[in-house]
């Protein structure tokens, strides 16, 4: 049940403001559970995989995916997780692994945590007044580069396809909240997918506990999807301030 309840957490989150794959059922697969936080990572992208599927048709319903900007985040995100992935393998040959993720995790853990506490304000002052959907008003290069980061950083420690990316979207990208939602989705459906072929090539995945998460996470995400559309701007802003002191809080205390 722990597991089934992890997953609709998770799911929910998904489809309300494009986070959970990384942030959260990871974070409560290796505090909840006695699994390893290779297979928690590796497990959680491969029902994100899923997960993030369902999303996007939900998403998409409501025509909330913005494909033009999905395409330029896929563009630099697909090399990005497979660089992070065989970066991943190297380097667990030359330090522990234990050192590894400490590193990785306390850095980002310490970025989020900063950039928590300007989200609500920074969101506030970029959608006054309320932007026009689909409306490109942003750098393709930047865009580029977010994804070609965010690649990096989802093989390495699962963390990004939602979390990071839609940090920097509401940063750099002018459109409505819902709609930055839908597309982070699709982007995080192959980013992820990605990512989760690299670690199920390397034996991260457990097949039984992957069932039970989605028991959880479908069933949520289809919930979050019809909701995200009545949440205000300012709420969206407030949920993500949440998420990312909660998480550093995890990370930093692990």
């Amino acid at each position: 049940m722990t597991e089934i309840a992890i997953g609709l957490v998770a799911g929910l989150l998904i489809g309300l403001t494009g986070v959970g794959v990384g942030t959260v059922m990871t974070a409560l697969l290796v505090v909840l559970t006695p699994i390893s936080t290779l297979t928690a990572v590796g497990t959680s992208l491969a029902v994100g995989t899923v997960t993030k599927l369902v999303g996007v048709w939900e998403h998409h319903k409501f025509d909330r995916v913005n494909w033009k900007l999905a395409g330029y985040l896929l563009a630099g995100s697909v090399p990005g997780t497979w660089l992070g992935g065989l970066l991943l393998h190297h380097l667990k040959g030359q330090i522990s692994a234990h050192d590894l993720d400490s590193y990785l995790k306390y850095g980002l853990a310490l970025t989020m945590a900063a950039t928590a506490l300007l989200l609500p304000v920074l969101r506030a002052r970029k959608t006054n007044p309320a932007p026009e959907p689909s409306t490109r008003n942003y750098s393709p290069w930047k865009i580029l580069i977010t994804g070609f980061v965010v690649g990096v950083l989802v093989s390495l420690v699962s963390i990004g396809s939602g979390s990071v990316t839609m940090l920097l979207l509401l940063m750099l990208v002018s459109l409505p909240t819902s709609e930055l939602v839908g597309t982070d989705i699709f982007y995080g459906l192959v980013t992820v997918g990605s990512a989760a072929a690299m670690h199920l090539w390397m034996g991260h995945v457990d097949g039984n506990l992957w069932i039970k998460l989605l028991v959880g996470s479908v069933p949520g995400v289809v919930l979050g999807s019809h909701l995200s559309g009545f949440l205000s701007e300012k709420g969206y802003g407030w949920i993500y301030a949440a998420l990312y002191i909660s998480i550093a809080a995890r990370l930093l205390v692990r």
